[in-house]
């Protein structure tokens, strides 16, 4: 149990010496802190840091008893302050980050040239290439999926914040998917969905053609992808999925331009 115990509060953010201290404190009561560092295994000064440490947080208090100085522990209550103070510093961080981006942003774009071709793996790396669909700035994109398959790597929160903002930046969605099941995708407009058979056209891939730019990754099995910045690709690919979508051979559902075929 003390094992356990220990692990999480190391996980909250107290060191080793600080989680030893503070459990002496628990199992022993008020006590000097020479006593203190004897059940803590600790030397004396390491001690006074730790037990100092604690009472910042609120772990622990100390009061005078004659000439000798006692500490004693805090209700275990006070252990969410630590998650307040990891909230503070992480938020801290966030902003040092956001006030960096101006300046590497400026480095990113006076290095010229980017990479015509940049590739990419696992879920992380899947995320980014969606987040980069939206970022571009364009007023449309084409995009080709098999939605069951997203829903097994993405939550439905994380697809449907990416259709809100989509939405938001009023771009345009054109969408060809497959989907197990009745139904379909839901419609945020302004979009276009046509849902394909998966049996005769079986989609494994995550498709995003937007303005110069083509985003591929694989969505069944490990997930690898690449981004290609080429206008000949994204003009030739573009052209293929505007045909299907407006091939006479589909069959308009409704009046929202959601097709099925």
């Amino acid at each position: 149990m003390l094992t356990k115990l220990s692990k999480q509060l190391r996980d909250f953010g107290l060191s080793e010496n600080e989680v030893s201290v503070y459990i002496a404190l628990l199992q022993g009561g008020s006590d000097t802190a020479a006593n203190i560092a004897k059940k803590a295994k600790l030397n004396r000064s390491t001690t006074y840091v730790q037990l100092d440490t604690l009472m910042n947080y609120g772990l622990a208090s100390t009061f005078k008893k004659g000439k000798k100085t006692f500490f004693s522990p805090e209700s275990p209550h006070n252990v969410k302050r630590l998650i307040s103070a990891k909230i503070e510093e992480l938020e801290h961080e966030r902003d040092n980050i956001e006030s960096l981006i101006p300046d590497l942003n400026e480095l990113y774009v006076s290095t010229g040239e980017e990479a015509d071709v940049k590739t990419f793996e696992g879920v992380e790396g899947l995320k980014t290439m969606r987040n980069n669909v939206l970022a571009s700035g364009g007023e449309e994109f084409f995009a080709a999926f098999n939605t069951t398959e997203l829903y097994k790597i993405l939550d439905e929160k994380e697809l449907m914040d990416f259709s809100t903002k989509r939405a938001e930046l009023k771009m345009s969605s054109h969408v060809i998917y497959n989907m197990e099941g009745k139904g379909g995708m839901k419609l945020v407009p302004p979009q276009e969905l046509m849902r394909i058979d998966s049996k005769k056209f079986p989609l494994s891939a995550d498709i995003y053609v937007y303005g110069d730019t083509v985003s591929l990754a694989s969505t069944s099995g490990k997930i690898i992808g690449v981004t290609i910045k080429s206008k000949q690709i994204a003009e030739s690919l573009q052209s293929i999925l505007k045909l299907a979508l407006t091939s006479s051979d589909f069959i308009k559902k409704d009046s929202s331009k959601s097709k099925k075929v």
